[in-house]
């Protein structure tokens, strides 16, 4: 493991791979179970749950008290910490207990016991999409040709690529900047809208982890418009506002009057070997 750090409850973060305390190469910790039913010829209701494992270390006196004290108190408090894994790959849960095998002069070899909540590790990649920058009316307004037609032909929907590069389904975090009325964004083959009006520099966020559609106005205020969320039919719907966004590389369109980012979530079942973009 080149390395690994708990970061507490409370932001502070312990390295478990250098000169004070080493869980080496953390084989403990490398390889995973999926949680299945076995049916006639087949599996079912795959689902990957928490995992509890002893992992071996060696450390100094100081460097184990310290980490006993820190991990102790996101115990006590039902706090739960973070293990990350690369620098990216995170998963949340604890350490609950400190197995002491050997002391020698220097160093004290045992196993830490783990809790890793999530059964998976994830990591996060952001994109962002700008909006137009040309401010023109054929920008804001369509095409508002002199003659009094009753209506006005629309601007281009500039369509933009996201590729996931990953084999599952990710789940997501959008933040919409207004201002903006009734944001709609096109990924794949699924519509994403909230009928609502978000003002300048107000926040239209959508996090399909959690289920909720938020507005922020500019002073931090949240106003919770889940109700003005297009949810269609559900999932596989084709206009459901919390569908994960496929595997693979995908087509974004929008009106490009208003700017927005994703923040994806790439999730594994174990950490990866090698590391990834």
């Amino acid at each position: 493991m080149n390395e690994l750090v708990y970061k507490s409850a409370r932001g502070e973060v312990i390295s478990l791979t250098n000169d004070d305390i080493d869980v080496q190469t953390a084989t403990e910790i490398r390889g995973y179970e999926w949680d299945c039913g076995i049916g006639r010829k087949n599996i079912y209701s795959p689902r990957r749950n928490y995992i509890k494992d002893k992992v071996k270390f060696i450390a100094t006196k100081n460097a184990l008290e310290q980490l006993r004290r820190i991990t102790d108190t996101d115990v006590i408090n039902e706090t739960q910490g973070t293990f990350i894994a690369l620098n990216e790959w995170k998963q949340s849960g604890y350490i609950t207990g400190i197995s002491v095998e050997k002391v020698s002069a220097y160093y004290i070899y045992g196993s830490l016991e783990c809790i890793f909540l999530d059964g998976s590790w994830h990591k996060s990649v952001e994109v962002s999409f700008i909006k137009n920058d040309i401010t023109s009316d054929i920008t804001n307004y369509g095409m508002n040709y002199p003659f009094d037609y009753k209506f006005d032909y629309s601007n281009n929907k500039t369509p933009k690529i996201l590729n996931t590069d990953t084999y599952l389904p990710c789940e997501f975090r959008m933040v919409i900047y207004g201002r903006c009325v009734n944001p709609t964004i096109t990924l794949g083959n699924n519509v994403y809208r909230v009928n609502v009006q978000v003002p300048e520099k107000a926040l239209l966020i959508i996090d399909t982890r959690d289920k909720t559609v938020v507005l922020r106005d500019e002073t931090g205020y949240e106003q919770n418009v889940f109700d003005k969320a297009i949810r269609g039919n559900g999932k596989s719907s084709g206009e459901y506002i919390f569908e994960p966004i496929p595997a693979g590389e995908h087509i974004i369109s929008w009106d490009n009057s208003y700017g927005f980012d994703i923040e994806y979530f790439i999730s594994e079942s174990s950490i990866p070997w090698l590391k990834t973009s």
